[in-house]
């Protein structure tokens, strides 16, 4: 009959692990090394654009929003945003709001928030993508490196106009 757990180990129980079992926890142990290295590697090497981040309520980032598009508007819903300075982004449904134009080669802190649900702006063709979610607002540093007018839209459901939400992001030397 078999032993219970309560039962002391069988004899021989201390012998050595045979070759094939030690083999295979060597493959592991340096497969394991090697991902680290790679992983510290990357994370060393790789350009990161940490976000930042504050609390906020929708109506102050409205608030700050419209400061913002006071100061700095050249069109109906377009900003040109001066070099340094902080550009602010609203997310509502169905649209992303003001339109920024920006210089090439210049950074830029692009602060961006919902006032509603939860959306996803991407700024086509780039791979960047970002989360606004309300009570929350968030920076990422932006540096545009390539001229030209990027779509913004919204890669999160987020009802029925969804499809429509759209936003621009225009890039001048």
């Amino acid at each position: 009959m078999a032993g219970t757990a309560f039962d002391p180990p069988g004899a021989g129980w201390e012998r050595r692990m045979p070759p094939d079992k030690r083999l295979f926890l060597w493959v592991l142990l340096a497969q394991a090394l090697f991902l680290i290295g790679v992983s510290a590697t990357m994370l060393a090497s790789a350009h990161t654009n940490p976000v930042k981040q504050f609390q906020t309520t929708p109506e102050a980032f409205s608030q700050r929003v419209a400061e913002f598009v006071d100061k700095y508007q050249v069109g109906p819903r377009t900003v040109r945003v001066p070099p340094g300075e902080d550009a602010y982004l609203l997310a509502r449904m169905w649209s992303f709001y003001p339109d920024l134009i920006l210089k090439k080669g210049q950074a830029y802190t692009i602060w961006y928030s919902s006032v509603d649900v939860t959306h996803n702006p991407q700024i086509a063709g780039q791979r960047l993508s970002f989360q606004a979610v309300p009570g929350h607002a968030q920076g990422v540093v932006l540096t545009p490196t390539t001229t030209g007018t990027f779509l913004l839209y919204c890669g999160e459901y987020c009802g029925v106009g969804h499809q429509a939400m759209m936003g621009k992001i225009v890039v001048e030397d």
